[in-house]
């Protein structure tokens, strides 16, 4: 679609430059008309994202016993945040939260979670964002 579009474009530049030339009585004209259109076809080829939807995925993950202290990037304070890892990841992360989940210190969890990476996230925020599905397993550590 963004290439009919760029296509769609590029035809109607071609047009434009063939007018410039029949015309070229006004040049100074013509060419400042010539650059707007040249502006114009940048502006809509080059700041357009071809997908602006939040992507969403089931994963399993392993949410840590214990709380890690996690510093806040804007006043310095320290809260405390979960600690987990997806099953296809050797990586533990931090998060802030998982929606519609208990967490209880001293237990840890196997999840079934809703992940979604948001297309647009907030400036003071993550880009990912975890739902609880279903609680597999919960043991006491």
């Amino acid at each position: 679609m963004a290439q009919d579009k760029q296509h769609n474009l590029s035809s109607i530049i071609c047009k434009l430059v063939a007018v410039l030339y029949q015309n070229q009585k006004n040049m100074k004209k013509s060419f400042f008309f010539f650059l707007i259109a040249i502006s114009l076809s940048l502006v809509l080829t080059s700041c357009r994202k071809d997908d602006d939807s939040d992507v969403t995925t089931t994963v399993n993950a392993t949410v840590y016993h214990k709380y890690v202290p996690l510093k806040l990037p804007l006043n310095d304070n320290e809260i405390d945040a979960l600690q987990i890892k997806e099953s296809k990841s050797n990586d533990w992360i931090i998060i802030t939260g998982i929606e519609g989940f208990n967490y209880e210190e001293n237990n840890e969890y196997h999840l079934k979670l809703e992940k979604t990476v948001l297309a647009n996230p907030p400036m003071d925020g993550s880009d990912t964002r975890y739902k609880l599905i279903q609680t597999i397993s919960k043991t006491p550590r």
